[in-house]
């Protein structure tokens, strides 16, 4: 009865992602982690009702991140496209649907970055309603040669009143204090090199009373046997992310061509797969730099990805090293939210 009503205000309320998509052919979404919702009327009340994207915005026991969404939301999201009758594609159809100047809608849903969850909990909805993914794999992070950062400043963050760095004490209690933090921190991390990066978090993680330890931070991605087992279902596409996620704005060519051939080097060992599809990093075009586009297609990719937030049509895709998505993290599981700002974009985009 519960599922009923969740997913019958789900079909309402994203009836206007219909328009979007009628009006501008179609929509990739970029994700990150999903986790699983057990409590699915504590994520009714809290996650379609809270107005703040910051914060902590608990599930049970566990933190859904910023940029995570709960299963249930996935699997929500699925059938309302299904019972409107809106496909939901591989990247391959959904280039070549939104090249034509005729409306022709679509969905394609992909993932950055290579979360564990992705195979733990992501994984069996897709493979249960039978819809293509694309992941775009961070290679260090499946090696276990880079820590996901990121999701340790989030946690510590999240964890503290006080934040202490280099014998300063931060104020951190206001959800505002914590994303001024989190915004100072992710900056200073994504802008320096492993080594320095590396340094940071240890630091971090040493002077606060986190109980995430480094070697969690390694625990969070995928692995290359869970990669396979994907793989082996032919509904999931792996794509390239670069090595060690770094600023793409902040390197210089050479290093620019290490991080793109080499993820895709590095894919098409493990998996015998050569990848088509390139997604940066850090996906807004002061990010991106002026190389890195010329570099992804010389080594061979067929297209790249931003994070820049529009809809996908002829005009939109004409430079297939900039390919618009639209992004879906936690603050987009509030339904009122996510209705306002798709009927932004249906309204303001050329």
């Amino acid at each position: 009865m519960q599922n009923t009503l969740i997913n019958t205000l789900f079909s309402r309320i994203l009836s206007s992602v219909d328009f979007l998509i009628a009006k501008n052919q179609g929509v990739i979404l970029c994700l990150h982690s999903v986790k699983k919702q057990n409590k699915k009327s504590h994520f009714f009340e809290r996650t379609h009702f809270e107005n703040s994207t910051l914060g902590n915005s608990t599930l049970g026991n566990s933190t859904l991140g910023r940029m995570a969404i709960t299963d249930v939301f996935l699997e929500c999201m699925i059938l309302h496209f299904k019972r409107h009758n809106i496909p939901i594609i591989s990247l391959d159809e959904a280039l070549a649907r939104a090249s034509n100047p005729k409306p022709n809608p679509f969905i394609s849903i992909t993932f950055d970055d290579g979360y564990r969850d992705n195979f733990t909990d992501a994984y069996p909805v897709f493979l249960k309603h039978n819809v293509p993914f694309t992941v775009f794999l961070t290679t260090g992070l499946i090696d276990r040669t880079l820590p996901m950062w990121w999701d340790a400043l989030e946690k510590i963050i999240d964890g503290e009143a006080q934040l202490k760095f280099e014998n300063q004490i931060l104020p951190n209690s206001k959800i505002s204090e914590k994303a001024a933090n989190y915004s100072t921190f992710s900056n200073l991390m994504r802008s320096s090199n492993q080594i320095q990066m590396l340094e940071y978090l240890k630091n971090l993680l040493n002077e606060n009373k986190s109980d995430f330890t480094l070697e969690s931070t390694y625990d969070q991605a995928l692995s290359w046997d869970m990669i396979k087992n994907m793989q082996k279902a032919g509904i999931a596409h792996f794509g390239a992310h670069s090595i060690s996620h770094r600023l793409f704005s902040s390197l210089n060519e050479t290093e620019l061509c290490t991080e793109i051939t080499e993820s895709r080097h590095r894919i098409e060992k493990q998996t015998g797969i050569t990848p088509l599809y390139f997604a940066y990093p850090f996906g807004q075009q002061s990010e991106i730099g002026i190389h890195a586009s010329k570099i992804i297609k010389k080594s061979g990719f067929k297209a790249a990805f931003t994070t820049t937030r529009k809809a996908c049509n002829n005009q939109t895709v004409e430079d297939l090293y900039s390919i618009p998505r639209v992004m879906i993290g936690r603050g987009s599981q509030n339904i009122f939210k996510l209705w306002a700002n798709l009927k932004y974009l249906t309204i303001f985009q050329k």
